[in-house]
């Protein structure tokens, strides 16, 4: 389901919107309120709003795809963006492996290396 950002801004801030009194009683408890925006661009509304609501606890996580991992197909794309989700909530997931760097490499001691 695709709830629009400022409608939810709009509605938390009033209280109007079961989602938006969700939301609310998710900060008020200090559970985890994660929030996946995807509008773009986004407008000075739209920051205002992100940051009243990081201010109170949100987090705000875009769904922004990863390419560092090498993803086949999508997927492997959508799995990653909910696997961070998982880990964020701190729930177990196999669905990406945590990522562990990049290797580093070993200079040779040659010039440009």
């Amino acid at each position: 389901m695709h709830i629009h950002i400022l409608g939810i801004c709009g509605s938390f801030m009033g209280g109007l919107a079961l989602i938006a009194r969700a939301a609310d009683v998710t900060l008020k408890e200090g559970r985890p309120l994660i929030m996946l925006v995807r509008e773009t661009p986004l407008h000075t509304g739209h920051l205002k709003c992100m940051l009243a609501l990081a201010e109170m606890g949100a987090v705000i996580l875009p769904p922004m795809p990863a390419f560092y991992n090498r993803p086949k197909d999508l997927d492997d794309i959508v799995n990653h963006t909910v696997a961070r989700v998982l880990d964020r909530l701190n729930l177990p997931q196999t669905l990406v492996a945590e990522w562990q760097g990049t290797t580093r490499r070993v200079s040779t001691g040659d010039p440009g290396d």
